[in-house]
This record gives structure tokens, sequence and C-alpha cells, in this order.
């Protein structure tokens, strides 16, 4: 029902009735024509400044070869054969499980191309009880699926799941859907009411509403007609092919313009010209299509504002003399309390925000190299940082520790998960009453008989200030949710005003936010998007306490303005730190005053 069925292919006759005298569809198999295309896609503008990649999705049956098209189409751009996405030809369910989004590198440049494609798992019939649910496939369209999620046949993918972009922005969208069919399978699918073709129409309606634009690749040509499978060449001049896409149009609706013939490597170990252009000649109106339809949304948003302005809107340096100035500033630091010997700085802020990377980019910045201090794990969305450590940051040059430590505590989490870094044990943090290797539990707090409560805390265990951590590519999709993570960092930020300990906010991230900033970050303050970012209104901070920095995160150097920006965070948060501390100075000296006045009149 509804999928394959057994229909014989009737038998080719003479070679004059296999082929039209000319090509039907003008193509040329030059090799320069093939290096002309590639140079095409490399060198392609995309019209919307908000749209990093062209987002194709590839959806068919299983075994239609949607992930061998996404590493056919990958090896063509690395020169040589490589693997992208796996694909398994061993069985008749789908080998794809997960949504995964590939991106391509240019094997010359290095750079990842302007395209990325979302592999998924296959269509199946409704009575084989397997395959990506039509509905799941609406909300990839929409953009509100996450990378990683793993499809289920059985059930759908709600708002409120964790691999679910609540907010979703035309980034996320699909700008081009690219349907897969097998040439040799197309006459054994028929249109039954819960089958695999039923089902890509209910897709393409879908997307239709959406006005996502629509193209049909069809895959296997080298099956389905043995004198293409002899010359690929003759793709254009082949009867059975140009049948197969007649067919292909009639079973979608899809216009004959928008419907290509294509082979994907399954065999070969060497790259092929003619493979090579008849991809190129589909990936290049696949991404026009795209490129248009993104182009179209600017149009419908009226006169696009560009995201940067023409000036900073906050003063910043990016010579390589300020750096060195600021890190004689941090070096040269006087605390002013005599009994504090390092300024205490609280880093607070959700899983996976950058509080461990932000203690190494620092670390390395004063290293001079880069150095590893507090370890990260970038592979779960759960805390790695389990106990409360104090980090001290030595300097490169002297071999001294610097007037500052950073603690580094667990990540935020909703209480939904059951997990994260409790409440009560930041308030104890800040209050000095934790200490060092105490391991944190998300279902209680430290109790005052626990061996690691420090009863007694000094200013000097005292936190001087807190810094709170935002990654600026996530903050619109946290929201006010009375257990969620926002609701817990503005309790926190009220105990801390208890204390009259100074806040600040680093928003990091920031060159996943902003594409502009992301090619160049001395556009950090002419970033519209950057100052757009809701750090300030969400949790109340205002505006000249937020810093936007970039952690060192995949950079095996060290770089000039990366390190300007965490220092020019730095050394405000240390002169806010310091001016707490003095203030302290200032208050045991009035209460001496105060003591000593109530003496001198009892006597």
């Amino acid at each position: 029902m509804g999928g394959f069925q057994s229909k014989p292919e009737p038998n080719p006759g003479p070679v004059c009735d296999l082929l039209f005298p000319d090509n039907w569809r003008v193509i040329n198999f030059d090799v320069s024509r093939k290096m002309q295309m590639i140079e095409e896609v490399r060198n392609l503008k995309i019209r919307h400044p908000k749209v990093e990649h062209l987002r194709l999705l590839v959806v068919g049956p299983i075994g239609a070869g949607k992930s061998t098209l996404i590493s056919s189409i990958e090896s063509i751009f690395h020169g040589r054969m490589s693997q992208g996405a796996l694909a398994d030809t061993a069985t008749n369910a789908s080998f794809t499980q997960k949504f995964q989004t590939q991106k391509i590198r240019d094997g010359e440049s290095g750079k990842f191309l302007p395209f990325v494609i979302c592999d998924i798992m296959g269509l199946e019939d409704a009575a084989t009880g397997g395959g990506v649910h039509v509905n799941d496939i609406t909300m990839v369209l929409q953009g509100y699926v996450k990378d990683g999620y793993r499809f289920n046949p059985a059930g759908l993918l709600s708002k409120e799941n964790a691999n679910n972009h609540r907010c979703s922005t035309l980034n996320d969208k699909v700008h081009c859907l690219v349907s897969v069919l097998p040439a040799d399978k197309i006459v054994m699918m028929d249109d039954d009411p819960e089958g695999v073709i039923s089902k890509m129409r209910k897709i393409r309606k879908e997307a239709a509403e959406l006005r996502i634009p629509q193209v049909v690749l069809m895959t296997m040509v080298d099956k389905a007609c043995t004198e293409v499978n002899k010359d690929l060449k003759m793709i254009y001049r082949s009867k059975k092919i140009k049948e197969k896409m007649q067919e292909c149009s009639n079973k979608l609706g899809v216009p004959m313009t928008c419907v290509f013939p294509v082979k994907n490597y399954h065999e070969e170990i060497e790259l092929h010209n003619d493979v090579d252009i008849l991809l190129l000649s589909a990936l290049i109106p696949i991404l026009n299509f795209a490129n248009d339809h993104v182009g179209e949304q600017v149009n419908d948003e009226g006169c696009h504002q560009p995201d940067v302005s023409f000036d900073n809107w906050r003063a910043i340096n990016f010579d390589v003399l300020r750096k060195t100035q600021m890190i004689e500033e941090v070096r040269n630091l006087k605390i002013r309390h005599p009994k504090v010997e390092h300024l205490r700085l609280l880093v607070l802020g959700p899983v996976r925000a950058g509080k461990s990377t932000l203690i190494n980019s620092i670390d390395s910045i004063f290293h001079g190299r880069m150095s590893q201090r507090a370890l990260v794990d970038t592979a779960t969305n759960v805390s790695f940082t389990q106990k409360f450590q104090t980090q001290k940051i030595r300097d490169g040059e002297s071999g001294k520790f610097l007037p500052f430590v950073i603690c580094d505590i667990m990540g935020l989490e909703d209480t939904a998960t059951g997990g994260g870094v409790h409440v009560n044990d930041i308030t104890m943090v800040l209050q000095g009453h934790v200490k060092d290797g105490y391991r944190f539990k998300p279902a209680e707090s430290l109790r005052k008989e626990d061996p690691s409560y420090h009863r007694r805390p000094t200013l000097k265990e005292k936190v001087h200030c807190l810094v709170t951590v935002f990654p600026a590519d996530k903050i619109f999709t946290m929201d006010h949710d009375e257990d969620g993570v926002l609701s817990k960092m503005r309790e926190i930020r009220k105990e801390a005003a208890a204390m009259k300990i100074p806040q600040v906010v680093l928003m990091t991230m920031v060159d996943k936010a902003c594409p502009e900033v992301n090619k160049d970050l001395k556009m950090i303050y002419r970033s519209k998007k950057i100052k757009e970012k809701e750090c300030s209104n969400k949790l109340g901070v205002p505006m000249t306490c937020v810093f936007p920095v970039k952690n060192y995160h995949e950079e095996i150097e060290l770089h000039n303005d990366v390190d300007i920006l965490l220092l020019s965070a730095l050394i405000p948060i240390l002169n806010f730190a310091n001016d707490h501390v003095g203030e302290q100075v200032n208050d045991e000296r009035s209460s001496i005053r105060q003591l000593r006045a109530r003496l001198s009149t009892h006597f």
C-alpha cells in the first residue's frame, strides 16, 4: 500500500528509440564550466543581511539518496571524496535519525560556503510505522527544530520540547525545499492517502503556504536508463529520463523547470566531471531560488536599515598598545583594603553560557598563549562544573598571581530539569560561607553542619563583584518563567544588591549573534544587533554595566581584538570590586569612630 509496488519496467528498445537526436535541455559539460559554477557558489552574496547561510531542506523516501546527495555536493567543493552525511545501504529503514544541519566547507579557502543542507529522517508509508512525521517537517520548515533533535515516528515535536526553537528567525527557517525522488522507483510509487507521495504533497502544500520555493531532484538516473549509465552526457537526450522527470512533475505537482536529474557518488572513489556538472547545474538554481526568497523578505520588511551604524556607539581602542596598557593596569592594581589579598569575582549564568571558557580566555591573555585552567565540556547540555572552585590567575611574565580571583560554579538550569546549582548555594557563596571543593547538589543547598560551610567568613572570603554571563545568541529564547533561569538570576541579583555587591553583565558569544561582528570583531560597537540584545531589560542592569565579549572557543592562537574586548570588560569589573572593598574600609573606620565616641561619652 502506498509505497513501492512491483511494476515491471518495459524492455528497452533500440538506441535510436531511447535517445532524442539532440539535447532537449541545454547543458555544458566542459571542465571550464564546472570551475565557473564552483566560483559562482563560492562568491554568492546572500540578499538578506540577517541570513548567514541559505538553508536547504532535503526530503524524500528512504533510500532515495538524500544523505548521499549531501556527501556528493561536499565532495565537489573538497575536490575529493568526502562523507559529510553518513549513509547506509544495507537496510530499508532510515539511517538518519536526528535533525542535522550540514555545513559545507570549501576545500580551497577553508571557509564555509554560503548555504547549509538540512538532513532529516526519510519518509515511509504509514503502514510501516516508521519514518519522519509530516508535522515534524512542517516544524523544520518554520525553523522551530534545533540541531540534534531525534525524530520520533510515533510522536510529534511540541513547542514545549527542549529541541524546539520557541522564537525562530528567518535565519532558522528553510529557504528552499528540495524533494528527492529515485528515478528507478518512481513508477512503483502510487498515490495511496497514507503513502510517501501523499506525504510529500502535504509537505509541498505547507511549504507553499510559507512561500518557500520548491525543487525536485531526481536521483539514480544511471539506474533508470542504460544509455545514461554508459554516458552521463546523454542525460538530456534520454527519452526515459524525460519521461521519469515528467512523472516526478505529475506526482508532486512541481513544474518541469524545477525538476533536475542528478547522479550521486555511490560506488566511485574518484570525482568525475560529468557528475559534478550535473549536480552543480541543479545546485545553482536551488541557491538562486533560496536567495530570491530571502531577498523578498527584505522587501516585505520595508526599507531595511543596515546592521551596523557609521560610528561606534561606545568608545573603544583596538590598538595593540592599548592592550599592553590594560594588561599593565591589571598587574599594578592596588587593592583598597589592607586585609583583602585578591578581589573576588563570582561568575554566574546558565549552562553553556561560556563561564568556564571566559575564565580560560582571561587566563590565556595573561599567559600570552592558550591555557585551560577551567575544564570545559561542549558535548552535553548539563553543567560540567560540579564543584565550587576559586581560580587564581598567574601572570605569565612575572610568575606572580594577579590581584583577583574568579569563582567558578555550577551553571543555572530551569527547575523542571532537576539540575543546576541551587539559588541558596549562590547566596552563601556571595556571603563567603562556601569553601573551595564543595560539590553542588541541585536538590538541596549547603547546610551549616557541612564541613564545606565556612562559619565566620571575613571580607576576603566574600564576593566583591557579581558577574552574570548571558549568551547573546540565546537571550530572546529565555523567558520569565518563575522557575526558569532568568527568574533565578533576578533573585540572585536582589540578594547581591542587599549586600551592596556591585553587578555586571558579560554578554558572550557575540560572534554568533551578529554576522558583521563574526566577520570583524571591531564592529562590536557599531552593530545594531549587539546593541539591541536585551540583557539590560531582562536583568534590570543598566547598559553602562553590560559588556559584550567573545571567548576563545575554537582558536589556537591569541587575537588582539578578542583580548582587548575582554580586558575592556575586566578593568571596570575590577574597579567596581575595588570600590566595594574600599567602601568597607570607610565603613569600618566610621564604626570605630562611632564606638570611640560612645566610649568617651560613657566614661
